[in-house]
């Protein structure tokens, strides 16, 4: 695939990152209380997602003077609906043999809502699907995003731009969490838009060579790390984070993928490239997608904790990496290869005149 000014199209330690915000979620919704913050492991995935689509964006905005919008979605679709059919019906199998205490819906519908990507718009109790608020947040926010770079060049070129943008969405999030419950809006997307737009903000200043220099440091990367963690463990109320800190904990995170980019042969990005950890956060979406329903399903036998744990992460380690190598890597392989043939195609046809000027 074709990079921006010699910048590697591969960006080492990032499955490390997926892996870690999918080790926060799974251990969160285990259930084990000193790590009740676990939720956070979201937040990261809308940073490190705002920045990689972005940074794609950005790359065929370069390389091929435009965006083509119609590819762009089946790209997306390719990625990220195969698995997602293979968890609606391993959760239709797992209702219909072992039922759900917290459906208060037809289960067609929580199946519908999240095959749309709209459960986090839809007043539904989710059940085995309640993860998927989060996915309908992101596909909510790459149907504008593509078209507002493509329409207002500030956005691709100016931190500035996209800084105020944080800022204001932030603020607004802010004023608006009011209420005895300010966290039970959580999933609407303007509420979450921050974080994703943080990740923009990082993809943008890597493309343009804007990211300070003193963000490399070692020692930047260790105290982050610090953080991050200290966050999940500590966190026993989301109310302070809808008040500012999701917008604190993005932009942490965002340090930190800004070092691990920097420091690419340091022992912190050598650690999060280890075969094990690195290989975790390439199937985390298929993680993501598959835990829980096998959680809430394994529950009705109840069983103890540690039998609980044994049994709910083998059966989804053996999902996920069944969907990963007979479903997944075939998918993405070819959608790859065909994403590289067309930006080369698009790059040829191109002329100076049609190209899309870049500072």
């Amino acid at each position: 695939m074709p990079t921006i000014e010699g910048k590697s199209d591969y960006l080492p330690g990032l499955d490390g990152v997926r892996a870690i915000a999918i080790g926060a979620v799974i251990i969160d919704h285990t259930f084990f209380g000193p790590f009740t913050g676990g939720g956070l492991g979201v937040d990261i995935f809308f940073v490190l997602s705002g920045f990689l689509i972005t940074r794609l964006l950005l790359m065929e905005l370069r390389v091929a003077g435009r965006l083509r919008l119609g590819r762009f979605y089946t790209r997306r679709a390719l990625r990220l609906y195969p698995p997602l059919l293979i968890a609606l019906a391993l959760t239709f199998c797992l209702f219909l043999i072992v039922g759900d205490d917290y459906s208060t819906s037809p289960t067609w519908q929580a199946l519908l809502v999240a095959g749309l990507y709209i459960s986090n718009l839809v007043n539904l109790h989710q059940g085995y699907l309640v993860q998927t608020w989060s996915l309908g947040v992101e596909e909510q926010f790459y149907l504008f995003w593509p078209l507002a770079l493509l329409l207002i060049p500030a956005l691709r070129r100016s931190r500035w731009t996209l800084l105020a943008l944080i800022v204001a969405f932030s603020v607004f999030r802010s004023v608006t969490s009011t209420g005895p419950n300010p966290y039970e809006n959580r999933g609407l997307p303007w509420y979450c838009v921050d974080e994703l737009l943080i990740g923009a903000l990082l993809a943008v200043c890597w493309v343009n060579d804007q990211i300070p220099r003193w963000l490399a440091k070692p020692w930047v990367g260790a105290v982050v790390a610090a953080c991050l963690v200290g966050a999940m463990v500590v966190t026993r109320s989301f109310t302070p984070y809808m008040l500012g800190g999701y917008t604190i904990f993005g932009l942490l995170v965002a340090v930190f993928i800004a070092n691990l980019l920097l420091n690419p042969r340091r022992i912190l990005s050598r650690a999060l490239e280890w075969k094990p950890i690195a290989a975790v956060g390439q199937v985390s979406y298929g993680i993501y997608l598959f835990h829980n329903p096998i959680f809430e399903a394994v529950k009705h036998l109840g069983l103890s904790r540690i039998p609980f744990i044994g049994l709910s992460y083998s059966a989804t380690a053996i999902v996920t990496v069944a969907s990963w190598f007979l479903v997944e890597r075939p998918i993405n392989r070819f959608r790859k290869r065909w994403h590289a043939k067309s930006l080369a195609s698009a790059k040829l046809a191109s002329t100076p005149d049609q190209r899309v000027k870049e500072n």
